[in-house]
């Protein structure tokens, strides 16, 4: 769940995701992508949510912000 010292202290690599009709999430909670694995496909049971695409953009740009990457220079 989303604790308020996660931001008050600027862990970054907490992104807080609130509650809505569309993640079914019961309370605000956060996504802590230090603790991302692997796993495969099937072993998910049933679909009771999902995040919204601005959600996963906060997501994927906090993951690439938290290993170094940048993009490429044109």
């Amino acid at each position: 769940s989303w604790q308020e010292h996660f931001q008050i202290n600027q862990y970054f690599w907490m992104v807080k995701l609130q509650a809505d009709g569309v993640n079914n999430l019961n309370n605000d909670s956060a996504a802590n992508i230090l603790q991302i694995k692997s796993v495969l496909h099937r072993r998910f049971g049933n679909k009771i949510g999902m995040v919204s695409p601005d959600q996963l953009d906060l997501i994927t740009a906090t993951v690439a912000f938290s290993i170094g990457y940048k993009l490429p220079r044109r």
